[in-house]
């Protein structure tokens, strides 16, 4: 049987590309992205919400730079579920902390699918949802005196916009999650909803075996004061994923996912490649778990997993 007969010419070469990039570097500025950005992929574009058979909850929190008291934790949460007629609906929530701030976004997410040929399909997807911002300075004792530092909270409704496309060995996706900014140019303060931020993602597969396969997904987020993109190559073994992350902040990361029945378990390890932040011991800790309920225990277009 020839494994490569399921994938177009096309397809073959722009997978390559993709899997070979992530032994390349590029540069860029850092600005927080999930490294496992591909296994909640609604957080980002509301089309893939119910992009598989089933419903899908995914939970993921990231501890960034856990030397440091006060860093960054973030938690992330998703829910997906495939409805009749073609249509999606999700829920994404975003929770942040970091030092004396807090900020949470909440959003549903519906889609709309529309089937091509060879299996193909076009997701749309709309995101609806509020941002939530909260800057406690209580503990900011030695600037108790400081007018210009005070509390300060924040609600501000939003909606987003995207669209993604899957075959068998392919998926591409854009997207805008927030389509107003209320960024003034006189503000102090980049609360979450301060950009627009595009998002540009791309994955692939590809068949080795029927046991083994080669898996690399990059994504790409810009806005108005920052760009960071994300490069990731897996080797897939039946059940267990596992690979390397590069972040173009100049980051690097180890991925293991690893399948059991419904379950999706992750972890990703990752490290500064610069002498100041090692010294440091800025590492950063990632963990995942997906848990599929019903017929969503089949494998995601975007990253399938081998059945038992």
């Amino acid at each position: 049987m020839d494994i490569f007969s399921k994938i177009t010419l096309k397809e073959k070469v722009l997978f390559i590309l993709l899997f070979l990039g992530a032994l390349f570097n590029s540069k860029a500025q850092q600005e927080p992205l999930l490294a496992a950005f591909h296994t909640q992929m609604n957080l980002v574009n509301p089309a893939f919400a119910g992009h598989k058979a089933g419903t899908e909850i995914g939970i993921t929190s990231r501890n960034q730079w856990v030397s440091i008291e006060n860093a960054p934790r973030g938690q992330f949460l998703t829910f997906s579920s495939e409805r009749k007629n073609n249509i999606g609906l999700g829920i994404s929530v975003i929770s942040n902390k970091f030092f004396v701030e807090k900020s949470t976004s909440f959003a549903v997410d519906f889609s709309y699918k529309l089937n091509l040929a060879n299996d193909a399909k076009i997701l749309l997807g709309i995101k609806a949802g509020s941002d939530f911002y909260n800057l406690d300075t209580g503990n900011l004792t030695n600037f108790s005196d400081d007018p210009g530092i005070d509390n300060f909270s924040s609600f501000k409704p939003n909606l987003g916009i995207g669209i993604a496309y899957y075959s068998e060995n392919l998926w591409m996706s854009a997207s805008l999650p927030r389509l107003f900014s209320d960024r003034e140019d006189d503000s102090y303060l980049f609360l979450p909803s301060s950009n627009i931020n595009l998002y540009l993602a791309l994955g692939g597969k590809l068949n080795i075996s029927d046991d083994i396969n080669l898996k690399s997904n990059f994504i790409y987020k810009s806005n108005q004061i920052d760009n960071v993109g994300i490069l990731n190559a897996l080797v897939g073994v039946k059940g267990l994923d596992f690979g390397g992350m590069y972040k173009t902040s100049n980051d690097f990361g180890l991925l293991a996912f690893f399948k059991l029945k419904n379950f999706n378990i992750g972890y990703c390890y990752e490290v500064p490649n610069s002498i100041q932040s090692t010294n440091l011991g800025v590492k950063t800790h990632e963990i995942t778990l997906r848990m599929s309920i019903g017929s969503g225990g089949q494998p995601s277009e975007v990253e399938e997993a081998v059945e038992e």
